[in-house]
């Protein structure tokens, strides 16, 4: 019965048409997304695409993030620009990113083949979210036929290629890059990244000058839909090394036409004036190479654990520094046991040693930002190609561990382990990504949930403190899209993890001080090893690396708003701030919020205090 079920299956995995059906399973999985709204980048593209009525004007004037994206042209240079050095100041002066980031922060991405695919969108379908999101599931549809097809090409045995499609299928870690319509740009990246190895594997297989031609085409709109398609330069390299025949000389010239695409982007990338730099989140390889190095060590064996054990990379933020650096031996040690039990695979089964390789070098790359499950896309080719071999190996009896009772162990735990997480769990887990996506995407909507008159283009909104400072950038284009226009101007005064002590010293200032910590950071508690604001703490230095603190009696000057940081603390950063507005705090022009943490209308109307007087604002409470 057992040895009938295992041939059915193994039938199945063989099948021809296989790559067709796990294209279609992979959109079938992926419907619920249509059930998916806009969501945050995804309101602020809309706004930008539409221009609604009366918002031209005033969104132009601030620029940047809310550039008008209308005409093809600039959809395609302007799309993933957030911070550039043309409008950064304008969004700076509008409050569109805090008054706490580098003047020298800049956050711009050169995407132009994902862009023109967003504009496509809005010029067929523009009010159909559902449309918008299956244009996504397509994308990944067709991602899936293209792996499929390479699995089967590079790998041994059939049914183990094809196991690793499916495993790659049932992962539910790709259900957020492919319901985040603005995260579309990873999953193009994806699909061209793996038509350039399948081309790439033509030529050097087959003499075929076409699949070189293609494989640079391929790769150059890989990476012109998105930086990660960068990613792809790994898996040839690993091609390199480990199915190239002869001398180095000859592995080495055959990955000059690739390198030559990728310094070419580069290069044209740079040029424009893309960039990110004076960022905590976001790293330039080329700029800060050390830096980088030490972020890598960081971050890829978390995402790496993450990929192979079915656990949650972004999670490892969560935690305080000391309970990092434990979860990080664990993470490392657990890792370093799996490959001595893989060793003897990777050493005798070279499709198992490419897949390894693909793996480790496609990590690398998206080591340059925070570690999270949605980047890795790429990663997952490798893993899921290398899980197959090694499962499949094992339960096929090719390779069985040795006759020493000691290896067996191990072996078959990680068989069984990789059964359970890959198949089991992640079939649960397909079962309940769209409903933490949703919770996830409500929670957000949280953090810029400000009633406001419809009239609001008449007013300031100012909030004295937000638990994410970046998701109020959601505030304008939410605002535009319901008819409102936007905000006068949006100030952020402090994040929402320390106490503060808001001081109005005169009729048009107001000093806030966090009365422990700072006002950037949370002064966390030594007993508490596990928070999510520990994830907030990170995530929000992505307007200022933290190592570049501030000096007492810097000032920042503002359009109508005058700053100046009064104490900081030993790592230089701010503990008191004199805000300094042009107008009486008390003019019925304004409009001020503060943070309450409970789950429902967090943001509350904040009452100023009187000249002289001074209110409290509690903290993260614990």
């Amino acid at each position: 019965m057992a040895h009938s079920i295992v041939g059915y299956i193994r039938g199945f995995l063989e099948h021809r048409r296989l790559p067709v059906f796990l294209a279609v399973l992979a959109v079938v999985v992926m419907l619920p997304a249509l059930g998916h709204g806009w969501f945050l980048d995804d309101m602020m593209f809309r706004a930008r695409f539409l221009e609604p009525t009366g918002t031209g004007d005033e969104m132009g004037k601030v620029g940047g993030l809310f550039k008008s994206t209308a005409k093809l042209p600039d959809a395609m240079s302007d799309l993933y620009v957030f911070f550039n050095d043309e409008d950064a100041e304008k969004v700076m002066d509008y409050g569109a990113i805090p008054w706490w980031a580098d003047p020298d922060c800049r956050i711009s991405f050169w995407r132009p083949v994902t862009s023109f695919t967003m504009w496509l969108d809005y010029q067929l379908y523009p009010d159909s979210a559902p449309l918008h999101h299956l244009h996504s599931i397509l994308w990944f549809g067709g991602a899936i036929f293209v792996l499929t097809i390479l699995y089967r090409r590079l790998a041994g045995p059939v049914w183990i290629a094809s196991l690793a499609a499916l495993l790659y299928v049932l992962d539910d870690g790709n259900y957020m890059p492919v319901a985040f319509v603005a995260n579309r740009n990873a999953v193009i990246a994806l699909f061209f990244g793996l038509l350039a190895v399948l081309m790439h594997d033509k030529w050097r297989r087959d003499g075929s000058i076409s699949g070189a031609i293609l494989a640079c085409v391929f790769l150059a709109l890989s990476l012109l839909s998105a930086e990660a398609g960068i990613a792809t330069a790994a898996y040839l390299g690993a091609y390199a090394l480990v199915f190239e025949q002869g001398k180095w000389s000859r592995r080495i010239r055959s990955l000059v036409p690739a390198v030559a695409v990728v310094i070419l982007w580069r290069f044209v990338h740079g040029a424009l004036g893309y960039a990110t730099h004076a960022s905590g989140v976001y790293i330039d390889p080329g700029a800060e190479p050390l830096r980088f190095a030490v972020a890598a060590l960081e971050r890829g064996p978390i995402m790496i654990f993450a990929q192979l054990f079915g656990s949650v990379a972004d999670a490892y933020y969560f935690f305080s520094d000391p309970a990092r650096v434990k979860v990080y031996a664990v993470v490392t040690s657990l890792l370093l046991v799996l490959l001595a039990v893989l060793r003897p695979l990777l050493r005798r089964d070279r499709v198992a040693r490419f897949w390894f390789l693909g793996m480790v070098f496609a990590v690398v790359p998206i080591c340059a930002t925070m570690a999270s499950n949605r980047n890795l896309l790429f990663v997952s080719v490798g893993a899921m190609g290398l899980v197959a071999h090694f499962v499949g190996g094992v339960l096929s009896g090719q390779a069985r561990p040795s006759r020493w009772r000691l290896w067996r162990m191990p072996v078959w735990a990680f068989c069984g382990v990789f059964l359970f997480v890959h198949v089991v769990c992640a079939a649960g887990g397909r079962v309940v990504a769209p409903l933490v996506y949703s919770k996830w995407t409500t929670i957000t909507e949280l953090t810029y949930d400000l009633e406001l008159p419809d009239d609001v283009s008449n007013y300031d909104v100012v909030v004295v403190n937000t638990p994410a400072p970046l998701f109020l950038i959601g505030l304008p284009a939410n605002t535009a899209l319901e008819g409102c226009g936007i905000p006068r101007s949006l100030r952020v005064l402090s994040p929402a993890y320390s106490a503060l002590k808001v001081s109005r010293t005169a009729d048009k200032v107001l000093e806030v001080r966090a009365m422990t910590g700072s006002l950037l950071f949370w002064e966390r508690p030594e007993e508490i090893w596990l928070h999510f604001i520990f994830f907030l703490d990170d995530f929000n230095t992505i307007f200022r690396d933290p190592r570049n603190g501030f000096d007492v009696g810097e000032k920042v000057e503002l359009a109508r708003l005058a700053i100046e940081v009064k104490a900081v603390d030993t790592d230089g950063q701010p503990v008191a701030v004199e805000f300094r507005f042009d107008i009486s705090l008390d003019d019925p022009s304004m409009r001020w919020f503060v943070w309450e943490y409970r789950f429902e209308e967090p943001f509350v109307p904040f009452v100023v205090p009187a000249v002289g007087e001074s209110v409290e604002i509690a903290g993260v409470p614990w």
